[in-house]
């Protein structure tokens, strides 16, 4: 059985800014992190503390892309 939905303008454009919010601040923690993966290959920065580091780095921006790219991410963003 299909039940009435009641949309509210109201709500309707909170959640659209704060789906614009939570976008930008994805995009600037995949920026700051690909500035992080950068920097740390220029440094001339050696060790297991720099692999440690750069493979942390690395699963970080993996995650963020696959989130960002996530169906529910998606669907949050066309509202």
């Amino acid at each position: 059985m299909a039940e009435d939905v009641q949309i509210k303008s109201s709500e309707l454009q909170r959640v659209q800014r704060a789906a614009k919010r939570l976008q930008a601040s994805l995009d600037k923690s995949y920026e700051q992190c690909e500035a992080l993966l950068k920097a740390a290959n220029v440094d001339g920065w050696e060790g297991k503390s720099r692999d440690s580091f750069l493979t942390y780095l690395d699963n970080l921006r993996d995650y963020k892309y696959d989130f960002l790219n996530s169906a529910l991410v998606r669907e949050v963003r066309d509202v």
